[in-house]
This record gives structure tokens, C-alpha cells and sequence, in this order.
């Protein structure tokens, strides 16, 4: 299976790269780490992701056919401006086949991601950064690419959000923001991970149950009276309509256990925020019942599982391995990807297939 051969490099050199005492050298390991995913992401087929012949694709014919960028803002009124301009630009700077887009969309994804995961290894080993990502978010971001590359960024702020720099955390929210709205959901990792005051938990999580008990009165009363009729696609209701998903479900409470009973004893504010915001989380995702969309508000918050879930669980108290909860969660993480993926070929990423790479 050629998604397991790439994945698998990748991992192998994440490993060197953490075993490496040289900065210059752990840097050239993750170059190498990286490039395998975004090569295979740039010299994919079109078909290749759902949403691939949807936004990115269109949008790239447009340019094609000589429009203006202004013309292309006009047109893409659903697309933010961030991504249509960086498709505009691509397409001029760099050149006009789509392949060439999709290599520089994963170099902008893959590279934040594993910048944030180079500053966040005080938490967790590059190769379990790269194993996580690989299973849990890089076929997704072969499918919903805005919101991947606003993820990414966000993912990269937060990195130096634990270092104090606030500032610079908003920064790459605005800025994810530009690409996908849902980067807005990042702000609320400020009150909950930032600011050291576990007594307001409670209420964070009391919030997030409210706002899925009344989405649909909300939303109802958001649309009638402010007349952006384009987010009726987020109803209960639309052709949209969303679903259970026992998959989603069942890693989350599998996540949610091995942070609860699996942690190590040191349990510090961070800990205990950080349950909060897997809480949140946990909750938050069920709104995919509501909407096929709207669940993935929740990105924002189920991302950093990657850096506090070996950070807190996967050592003992005496910084030995924790081997069962590092074996339940990988495995789970690999059927989770298999039966999503694979099996159930969502976003359609799978069977992986590349005219230019000649895989059929």
C-alpha cells in the first residue's frame, strides 16, 4: 500500500532526525521526512480528494482563462480571498500547471506542521508527531485543503503560544482566518491553554454542551437576521445534513480515556486545561450530527492530541515508557485511518492515484 511506504519513510527519518544532536543535521532529516508527503501530494491526480475539483481546481481554470484577481474575488465569493490569492499567485510566480499548486499548497500544509512540531519536541518525539500526522490529518488534507493549510498555521502559532508569545499566536490565526474561517476557533485556545486558572474549566465545558444543545435555534436566529443566507448549508436540515459517526466517536473516547486513566501523576494546570479542552472538543465534533460540516470547528482543538497526549500519557512516573498506552493509541490511530480511509474511502484520497508518478 503506497500511503504506508510513504508514511513510513517519513516516520524513519523523524526518528534521525530526533535521535540527531546537530541542528543543521535534525534539519536535513526533516526535509527528507517531509518531502515524501509532499511529493505525493503535489503529483496526485485531481480526483484525488473531494474537494480538489471543487475549489482549488475551479478556481485554477479561472486563472487559466485570463481572469484578474479581482475578477477571481469576485467570482469565489465562498472561497476566502487568502486561499484564492495564493492560488493566483502560485499559478503567475511559479507556473500554471495544477500539479505545481497542489506541491506548493502541502510545502506551505507539511512545512508548518512540522516547524510546530521541531519547536513543540519538549513535549513529544518528532517521529510520533510525524506518525500522528500522517494517520490522522494527511489524507485529510488531501481532501479539505483551506482548512488544512488555516490548521497548520494555527497549529504552528500555537507553538509559540506555550513559549508566551500571545501575540504571535493571533497573528497566525488572523492569518489562518484568511484561508478558512474556522481559524477563528483558535482564539479559544487562548482562555483555555494560556491563562492558568483551572477554576473557569467547568464553564468552558458547560458552554460547549449549551452550544450543542441550541446550535440549530442559533443559527436559525444568526441567519434570519443578519441575511448570510450562504451558511444555510450549515443546518440540520440542508442537503447537507449531517451524521453520526461511530469512527470519530470511538477514537475520541479512546483518546479521552487514555488521557484520563493512562497520565502520568504530574498533573499541573496544563493537564488538567488541557482535559478541558479535549472535553470541548469531544462535544463540539458531535455537531457533525447537525451538519457534515460544522463538526470541523473542532480541528483546532483535536490537533494538539498530537503534542499532550504522549506528553502526559506516554510516560511512567519514572519517565520510563508507558508501553499500553503507547501501543492503544498508535494501534487505534492505524485502524481509525484504515477503516476511515481505506475502507470507508472518505474525502475519496483513497486509492491513491498519480498519472506524473505513474501509479494507477
Amino acid at each position: 500500500m503506497v500511503y504506508i511506504i510513504v508514511f513510513i519513510i517519513s516516520i524513519v527519518f523523524a526518528k534521525l532526525a530526533d535521535n540527531s544532536e546537530e541542528r543543521c543535521i535534525s534539519w536535513c532529516y526533516l526535509a527528507l521526512s517531509a518531502l515524501p508527503l509532499i511529493v505525493f501530494a503535489g503529483f496526485r491526480d485531481d480526483e484525488i480528494g473531494t474537494d480538489t475539483s471543487l475549489y482549488p481546481l475551479v478556481i485554477h481554470t479561472i486563472i487559466d482563462e485570463g481572469f484578474s484577481l479581482s475578477d477571481i474575488l469576485d467570482y469565489s465569493t465562498l472561497v476566502e480571498p487568502l486561499y484564492s490569492s495564493f492560488i493566483y499567485y502560485t499559478y503567475y510566480v511559479f507556473g500554471s500547471e495544477f500539479s505545481t499548486f497542489l506541491f506548493i499548497q502541502h510545502f506551505l500544509i507539511v512545512g508548518c506542521f512540522y516547524i510546530a512540531s521541531y519547536r513543540l519536541r519538549q513535549f513529544v518525539s518528532l517521529p510520533q508527531s510525524v506518525f500522528m500526522f500522517c494517520f490522522l490529518f494527511y489524507n485529510m488534507s488531501l481532501n479539505i485543503q483551506r482548512q488544512s493549510i488555516a490548521l497548520c498555521i494555527v497549529y504552528l502559532g500555537y507553538s509559540f503560544l506555550v513559549d508566551n508569545k500571545l501575540r504571535v499566536f493571533i497573528i497566525s490565526v488572523l492569518i489562518g482566518f484568511f484561508f478558512h474561517k474556522t481559524a477563528i476557533m483558535g482564539l479559544f485556545l487562548i482562555p483555555i491553554m494560556y491563562v492558568e486558572e483551572t477554576k473557569y474549566n467547568i464553564y468552558y465545558i458547560l458552554g460547549t454542551i449549551l452550544v450543542l444543545v441550541l446550535y440549530s435555534i442559533v443559527l436559525d436566529y444568526f441567519l434570519k437576521y443578519t441575511g448570510l443566507d450562504k451558511y444555510e448549508q450549515y443546518m440540520d436540515n440542508s442537503e447537507f445534513e449531517g451524521a453520526f459517526s461511530n469512527s470519530e466517536f470511538i477514537l475520541r473516547l479512546v483518546f479521552l480515556t487514555i488521557f484520563l486513566y493512562a497520565a502520568n501523576s504530574e498533573k499541573l494546570a496544563t493537564y488538567y486545561n488541557a482535559l478541558t479542552l479535549f472535553v470541548c472538543e469531544f462535544f463540539l465534533n458531535l455537531l457533525q450530527i447537525k451538519s457534515a460540516f460544522v463538526g470541523r470547528i473542532a480541528l483546532y482543538a483535536y490537533i494538539l492530541y498530537i503534542v499532550y497526549l504522549p506528553n502526559f500519557c506516554f510516560k511512567n512516573d519514572d519517565e520510563e515508557d508507558n508501553v499500553p498506552a503507547i501501543l492503544v493509541t498508535n494501534s487505534m490511530i492505524v485502524i481509525y485511518w484504515l477503516f476511515v480511509y481505506v475502507i470507508s474511502e472518505a474525502g475519496s484520497t483513497y486509492p491513491y492515484k498519480s498519472q506524473l508518478l505513474e501509479i494507477i
